[in-house]
């Protein structure tokens, strides 16, 4: 006994001096170091409020910044030397506190990515956890519109536990939330993402929910695939489901349209109306009695190589408001299909007139 607390004793004697060395040491030079080799690596401006070193090892960075593309309030995570000597770079308990991402899409396709080294072989990295608390995600489109079409996501709150980073290893859970705003702060919906992948087996099963989300505001990016008419705001409830097993990802989703408003038309050409486009510019005849549109849809692709196309969703989308049609109820189809013949049957009567005098 007395020998195994002598070993110990100098054991410990040792680790001290060892952590104080390494914690002067990471004081004295390591913001300086850091600033350099980030700097150097990623081609971007970096500052550093400040670096320290804990038990057990644990590096925590302040004030962290990269360029305009990235900040943090409080950086932490444990290295693993282990991995070094595997070529990996190993971090345990990676946790970001109010981190800030700004990423810019410029007109000609290009970024405001760092560029980094394409030649030689990169250094993998690998997280066996993440925390991130209050995040945010601002993404300014310009290939959307010059001016630039930006894009909030706030409050994001992940935690993830076990290998993430590469796509392939271990079993790992995650449980994320975030906030959808408008540069003005206005909240444009909630979001939410838990459950858990095995990127070795290829199993997944996760939900992903969209709630009250405001589809109105990203009417750039869709175009006419909700309606030809301008769609000026309409809630998006949604919930899927993603089911994978042995690479074959099944998404279900139960998708939900409420409160749609047009902005309002001037009256067209009465020539140049048809009866399809009537019924191409409304979503009415899909819609319940509230004037709710749902559909349940499944989009069937790979796990390692998820291809969800707008095709694919319009084919999805309209098979399920074709079913939406045959369960409705006969009565309210037809007041519907009458009240689009209505207005066929007037655009045409002032089409004669006018072509009359």
């Amino acid at each position: 006994m007395p020998k195994i607390k002598k070993v110990l004793t100098v054991f410990i004697a040792v680790f001290a001096l060892f952590f104080i060395a390494s914690a002067v040491s990471v004081a004295m030079f390591g913001k300086k170091f850091a600033e350099e080799q980030l700097a150097k690596n990623l081609k971007e401006e970096v500052s550093l409020g400040g670096i320290g070193l804990s038990l057990p090892f644990n590096i925590r960075i302040a004030d962290l910044k990269i360029g305009d593309l990235f900040s943090a309030e409080r950086v932490s995570f444990i290295p693993n030397l282990a991995g070094l000597f595997s070529g990996r770079i190993v971090l345990s308990g990676v946790s970001l506190i109010n981190p800030v991402v700004n990423f810019v899409q410029n007109s000609d396709g290009s970024n405001n990515l760092p560029a980094l080294d394409k030649g030689g072989k990169q250094q993998q990295i690998i997280l066996t956890g993440l925390s991130v608390k209050n995040g945010k995600f601002i993404y300014n489109d310009k290939k959307i519109a010059p001016q630039g079409f930006v894009t909030e996501v706030d409050q994001i709150n992940i935690e993830l536990s076990r290998a993430m980073l590469p796509l392939a290893g271990l079993k790992a859970s995650f449980k994320m939330s975030a906030l959808v705003l408008q540069p003005d702060g206005e909240v444009l919906g909630a979001l939410k993402f838990n459950g858990w992948a095995d990127f070795i087996s290829k199993n997944m099963d996760a939900a992903l929910t969209a709630t009250d989300l405001n589809v109105g505001y990203f009417a750039p990016y869709y175009g006419n695939f909700i309606s030809e008419k301008k769609l000026v705001s309409a809630k998006l409830n949604l919930e899927s489901k993603l089911k994978s097993k042995d690479n074959a990802l099944d998404i279900n989703s139960n998708l939900v349209l409420s409160d749609l408003v047009y902005a309002r038309q001037e009256a067209a050409e009465p020539q140049q109306v048809d009866l399809k486009e009537l019924f191409s510019n409304t979503l009415d005849l899909f819609a319940d009695e509230r004037g709710n549109i749902k559909l349940n849809f499944v989009i069937k692709t790979d796990f390692d190589n998820p291809r969800i196309t707008i095709a694919a969703l319009k084919k999805a989308a309209f098979e399920a408001a074709a079913k939406n049609l045959i369960s409705q109820r006969p009565s309210l189809l037809q007041e519907k299909v009458n009240t689009l013949i209505g207005q066929f049957k007037s655009l045409r009567k002032g089409a004669e007139a006018e072509q009359a005098q």
